[in-house]
Parts: C-alpha cells; sequence; structure tokens
C-alpha cells in the first residue's frame, strides 16, 4: 500500500476575512459611539470639570482686581485693574514692600495696601516719618515730600506687631484708612500680593 504525502491545502477567502474584520470594526466603533444621553452627561462632566477649575484658579492661584479709590496713588490709580496672585503667599511669609490685597479689619471689604513692618517690629509715627525699629523707614515710592501723621494722635503714636501680624499703609497718606485706623492686620487678612 502506498501512501499519499501530499497535503491538500485551501486558499483562504480573502473576501470572508475582510467582510468578518469590517464586521468586528463596525461594532468596535458602534461600542465607542456614545448615545445622545451619554453625550449630554459628557457634556455636564467637561463643564463640571471647566467651572471647578475656574473657581480654584480664581479662589486660589490667581485673581483680577480693580483698585477702587485713591488710597495707593501714586503707584496704583482708582480704576486700574491688576492681578493678585494668591499661590506666592503659599510658598512664603508677606514682607516689607509688599503691596497686597487684604480684606478690612473694620468692614469686610478688600482693600490695597503696602506692607511697612512685619511680626516682632515696632512702629512709630513721629514728625510726619515712619520709623520701625527706631530706624526711619526710606520710601522712595511716595510722593517727595509725602508726611505720615497718626489719625489718634498728634505725634508719636507706637505700634507693635506682635506674631503673625503686619502693619499696612496706603502711598496716598493723606487719604488712605489703613493700620493707622484698624491697626496692624493678621496673616489671615492678606489675601495676595498685586502684580503690577
Amino acid at each position: 500500500m502506498g501512501m499519499n504525502n501530499s497535503a491538500e491545502f485551501t486558499k483562504p477567502d480573502s473576501n470572508a476575512d475582510q467582510s468578518k474584520a469590517a464586521a468586528i470594526q463596525a461594532k468596535a466603533l458602534k461600542d465607542v459611539k456614545a448615545t445622545p444621553k451619554q453625550q449630554v452627561v459628557q457634556l455636564i462632566c467637561a463643564l463640571l470639570v471647566a467651572g471647578a477649575s475656574y473657581f480654584v484658579a480664581t479662589h486660589y492661584v490667581f485673581q483680577t482686581v480693580i483698585v477702587d479709590g485713591d488710597s495707593m496713588n501714586p503707584t496704583l490709580r482708582n480704576l486700574q485693574s491688576f492681578v493678585m496672585n494668591r499661590v506666592e503667599l503659599y510658598f512664603r511669609e508677606p514682607q516689607w514692600g509688599d503691596i497686597v490685597v487684604i480684606k478690612d479689619p473694620e468692614d469686610g471689604g478688600l482693600s490695597i495696601k503696602r506692607i511697612v513692618a512685619v511680626a516682632g517690629q515696632t512702629v512709630q509715627l513721629t514728625g510726619g516719618a515712619v520709623m520701625v525699629n527706631g530706624l526711619r523707614l526710606k520710601e522712595n515710592y511716595l510722593r517727595p515730600g509725602t508726611k505720615t501723621f497718626s489719625y489718634r494722635v498728634y505725634d508719636g503714636e507706637k505700634f507693635d506687631c506682635a506674631k503673625g501680624q503686619f502693619f499696612v499703609l496706603g502711598d496716598n497718606r493723606g487719604n488712605s484708612a489703613d493700620s493707622r485706623v484698624y491697626g496692624p492686620v493678621p496673616r489671615a487678612n492678606i489675601l495676595g500680593v498685586v502684580v503690577p
């Protein structure tokens, strides 16, 4: 008996394979395509993420502020807009010279002031000058000849900045409600640094 060593091979039906592949691809695309209900849910989720991102950015990172009034003249003028950088003060303490947005301790509103003394320092207003720890403060940002007087006593009023307190003044010393009125402000009232 002889054995037939030849094998028969069938040629693959390329049309059938292509049809099968196309059907699988169509099913996959159908599975991926969102229904109208899913599209609405996706849109709502996208809007919520965008809204949350905007809220976080404007309340914890950057915020536009508009100067309301003349208390910071000549440095900042009424109705000018600036960016308040909140995030910078997460990494460092407020310091001398910073122009900051504060929550006013008297009325709870927002105002822009300059820090002239920090925790542990003593401020004395004497002879129209601001003295910090007994040394006259050099304030080149003020108009020449600007005098700083107390609102409560004629001369020589003294303020101590305790731990976590900052003494703030407006650059327009004749027209600014500041620490001369409400005393040093707590750190919690300093919201951010103004970026001119």
